[in-house]
C-alpha cells in the first residue's frame, strides 16, 4: 500500500511501538512484553492483554497456544503458571479466581458454566473500594492450584466457537475474555485486589477474502461491527476533547470498559500475516495499534484497608498500651493507683466531693496544697476541672456567682447527683457598700447575715468532726510515707535490674542479685497494696467529713 505525497512521490507508511517480535518464539514475546504486566498484578494493579489482527494472524495461537505443545503454549498458560508460582508459597494469604466468557453474535456465554450453551445476560459493576470491576452475571470459580487452573482454562477453550473458512481452518468466532481476580493480604489490615484480562478477539474479516456465506457470514459480520465500535472507543479516548465515550455500544467495548481508558495497565499484541495479499490488512492493524498507544490510562494500586480488620488491631493495640502502663505504674509509687478504664459515675460523684472539699478547706500554704486532690494523669485533671465547671454553673444558674472581686461572701447549697447529698461552700457575690449583695438574702430586711463558712469548717474540726479530722490527717501521713517508701524501692529495683543485665557480670553476683529483686519486688507488692488501702481509708474519711459537716451545717440553720 502506497501514499502518495508531495511531488506525486510515492510515501511508505511508517509506525512506532513499544517492541516488535518477528519470527520469535512464545518463551520470548512473554519475557519481553507479557510479563511486565503480570508481575503489575501481582503488586497490586489492573492488567489486561489483548490480542487483535485479522484472521487467521495467529491471535489464538499467541494467547492460548497449541494444544499439546508444552513449550509453544501461549500467553494465558504462562501468566497463570507465573501467578501461582509467585504466590505459591502465601497460602491462605492469597485467594485466585476467574470467570471465562466468550462473546458470541453480541450475546455472552459462560464459558465455565455447566450450561455453556446458554446466554448470560451479563453487566459490568463500577469498581469497588478495592479498584475491581466484576462481570455480572457469569460464574467466578475459585482456583487453589495451578492444575486447577489449566483444567479450568482447557474446559473453557473447549466451549468456544471455532468454524473454518478459506483463510483459518480453526477461525474463532467469538471474542474470549478471561479475567483472573487475584486477592492478597498485603499485612495486618491491609489487602491488594487485581484483576488481570487475557483477551482474545476474533479476527476481522473480509467476506470477499474468506468467502463465508449464510451463517458464517452472520458471524463475520458481527465480529466485524464489535471490532468497529472497539475502534471507536479507542478513537474517542485519544481525543482529549471528547466527553462522551461510547462504552455501551456493544458487549465487548463494555466488559472492557476498565481496560480501556481506566485504571489498568492494558497491553495490545497486533498480530500481522506477512503475505502480500494481507499487507491492507496489516496496515489497517498497525493503524489501530498506534490509535491505541494513544490512550492513555491512570494506573494505581488497589491497596484498601480492611476497616473491621483495623479496629480489631486498634483495639488490641490500644489494650497492650494499657496493660503497658499499668506495668510503668507499678514500678512508680507516684501513679499507683492511675485508672485507665472509663469514668465511672460513683468515681465521678467521689471526685466530686473532694473537688468541694479543697474549696471548702483552709490551708497554710494556697500556692502549693491542693490537698485532697491529686493530679494523678491528665485524664484525672480532666475529670477535675469538669466538675469545677459543673459546680459553677449551677451556682451560676441561680445568679449565686459574680465578678471575682466582689467583696461579699454567701454561703451557697450544692446537690451531690446521684446521691441527693447537700454541700455548703461560700463564693464571691458582687455587693453594695455596705458588703451586702443586692438580691441576695443579706440585702432583705430581717435576713441573717452570711456565716463565716471557713470559721464553721474550722469550728466543726476542731468539735463534732474532730476524730473524722484526725483520722484524714493520719492516714494522708502515713500513706505520704508509704507511697516514698514504695518510690524508693522502685529505684532500688531499676538499679538492680540494670546491674542484672550489665555485659559480663559474675555468674554468682548475678544470682545473689536476682533472690535480692525478687525479695524486692515481693516487699514492694505488699507496699503498694497498703498504699491503695490506705487511699481507701483517705476517700472514707473525706467523704465522712463532707457529710458530718454537711449534716452539722444544716442542723445549725434550722
Amino acid at each position: 500500500m502506497r501514499r502518495v505525497g508531495v511531488g506525486g512521490r510515492a510515501e511508505r507508511p511508517s509506525f512506532g511501538f513499544d517492541g516488535c517480535f518477528h519470527g520469535a518464539s512464545q518463551e520470548a514475546v512473554f519475557d519481553g512484553a507479557v510479563r511486565p504486566v503480570v508481575e503489575a498484578t501481582l503488586s497490586g494493579f489492573n492488567g489486561t492483554v489483548l490480542a487483535y489482527g485479522q484472521t487467521g494472524a495467529g491471535k489464538t495461537h499467541t494467547m492460548q497456544g497449541p494444544d499439546g505443545d508444552h513449550e509453544a503454549r501461549g500467553m494465558a498458560p504462562r501468566a497463570l503458571e507465573l501467578l501461582f508460582r509467585e504466590t505459591g508459597g502465601l497460602g491462605e494469604q492469597v485467594a485466585i479466581s476467574a470467570c471465562y466468557i466468550e462473546i458470541y453474535n453480541e450475546t455472552v456465554y459462560d464459558l465455565l458454566s455447566d450450561e455453556p450453551a446458554e446466554a448470560c445476560t451479563v453487566a459490568v459493576e463500577e469498581p469497588n473500594n478495592k479498584g475491581v470491576s466484576r462481570i455480572k452475571g457469569v460464574c467466578y470459580r475459585s482456583l487453589p492450584t495451578f492444575e486447577e487452573a489449566c483444567r479450568a482454562y482447557a474446559q473453557g477453550n473447549m466451549q468456544r466457537t471455532v468454524s473454518g473458512h478459506k483463510l483459518n481452518r480453526d477461525s474463532s468466532r467469538s471474542h474470549a475474555v478471561l479475567s483472573v481476580l487475584l486477592e492478597r493480604q498485603l499485612g495486618e489490615g491491609q489487602r491488594s485486589a487485581a484483576k488481570l484480562n487475557m483477551v482474545d478477539l476474533a479476527g476481522s474479516e473480509r467476506l470477499s477474502k474468506t468467502g463465508s456465506s449464510g451463517k458464517h457470514q452472520a458471524e463475520a459480520q458481527h465480529i466485524n461491527k464489535s471490532l468497529s465500535f472497539l475502534e471507536q472507543v479507542v478513537v474517542a479516548l485519544g481525543d482529549q476533547g471528547r466527553g462522551h465515550i461510547p462504552y455501551r455500544s456493544s458487549k465487548l467495548t463494555h466488559i472492557l470498559k476498565d481496560s480501556l481508558g481506566g485504571n489498568c495497565m492494558t497491553l495490545m499484541v497486533a498480530n500481522l500475516r506477512g503475505e502480500l495479499d494481507h499487507l491492507e490488512e496489516s496496515v489497517r492493524t498497525c493503524r489501530f495499534a498506534e490509535r491505541m498507544m494513544n490512550v492513555k490510562n491512570k494506573i494505581e494500586d488497589n491497596v484498601h484497608t480492611d476497616s473491621p480488620r483495623m479496629v480489631q488491631l486498634l483495639q488490641r493495640d490500644i489494650l497492650d498500651l494499657q496493660q503497658e502502663l499499668s506495668m510503668y505504674d507499678s514500678m512508680t509509687p507516684e501513679r499507683a493507683g492511675v485508672a485507665y478504664e472509663p469514668y465511672t459515675q460513683p468515681l465521678r460523684e467521689h471526685l466530686r466531693e473532694e473537688v468541694l472539699e479543697f474549696l471548702t478547706r483552709e490551708t497554710d500554704d494556697p500556692e502549693h496544697d491542693f490537698g485532697p486532690l491529686e493530679f494523678k494523669s491528665l485524664r484525672h485533671v480532666k475529670e477535675i476541672l469538669i466538675q469545677c465547671k459543673a459546680l459553677f454553673q449551677e451556682g451560676q444558674g441561680r445568679g449565686d456567682f459574680g465578678p471575682p472581686n466582689s467583696p461579699a461572701r454567701n454561703m451557697q447549697t450544692f446537690t451531690h447527683p446521684g446521691t441527693g447529698t447537700q454541700s455548703h461552700f461560700a463564693v464571691l457575690q458582687e455587693g453594695s457598700g455596705d458588703g451586702s449583695a443586692p438580691g441576695s438574702p443579706g440585702s432583705l430586711p430581717g435576713a441573717p447575715e452570711p456565716l463565716d463558712l471557713e470559721a464553721s469548717l474550722e469550728e466543726y474540726r476542731g468539735g463534732p468532726g474532730q476524730a473524722v479530722a484526725e483520722a484524714l490527717l493520719e492516714n494522708r501521713g502515713l500513706l505520704k510515707q508509704k507511697r516514698q517508701g514504695a518510690k524508693a524501692l522502685g529505684q532500688e529495683i531499676n538499679h538492680t535490674t540494670r546491674r542484672i543485665n550489665e555485659p559480663g557480670a559474675d555468674t554468682a553476683e548475678v544470682r545473689d542479685l536476682k533472690t535480692r529483686y525478687r525479695e524486692l519486688f515481693s516487699e514492694r507488692k505488699l507496699l503498694l497494696s497498703e498504699v491503695e488501702y490506705l487511699e481507701q481509708l483517705v476517700r472514707q474519711c473525706q467523704h465522712e467529713l463532707i457529710e458530718g459537716f454537711n449534716r452539722w451545717m444544716q442542723g445549725r440553720g434550722s
